[in-house]
């Protein structure tokens, strides 16, 4: 039938079962942990699974990168790793004279995943 529009475009949906791509595209044959972590923190994804020994397991193309896909091991449960855009840490500048950048930010990425991990731990 295709798209049914809506006045609010986020509402709008296609009711056609068959994607342009279908899950299993590629057949990657990938056993990927139940529970995923998907933010939007640029390379500190990396960083933070290399910290946790995170291993690359696979990777998937996007128009602006090839991005990798991490599976970690935290508190003895494995998580899924991946940068995305649904995760955004940001500082205010209401006082721009008494801003302290922190090392640019990245406190606050490491804080903002700890506190995805532990939310995704009780799910």
């Amino acid at each position: 039938m295709g798209v049914h529009k809506n006045k609010s475009p986020i509402l709008e949906f296609d009711d056609n079962p068959k994607s342009v791509i279908m899950p299993g595209y590629g057949e990657l044959n990938l056993k990927l942990p139940k529970k995923c972590v998907y933010a939007f923190l640029g390379e500190y994804i990396e960083e933070f699974a290399n910290k946790n020994n995170g291993v690359n397991v696979a990777e998937f193309d996007s128009i602006t990168k090839r991005y990798p896909i991490y599976v970690i091991n935290y508190r003895g449960e494995k998580i899924c790793l991946v940068q995305g855009q649904i995760l955004f840490t940001a500082d205010s500048l209401a006082d721009i004279q008494k801003y302290d950048s922190r090392n640019f930010g990245k406190d606050s990425y490491e804080y903002a995943l700890m506190l995805c991990m532990e939310t995704v731990l009780k799910l």
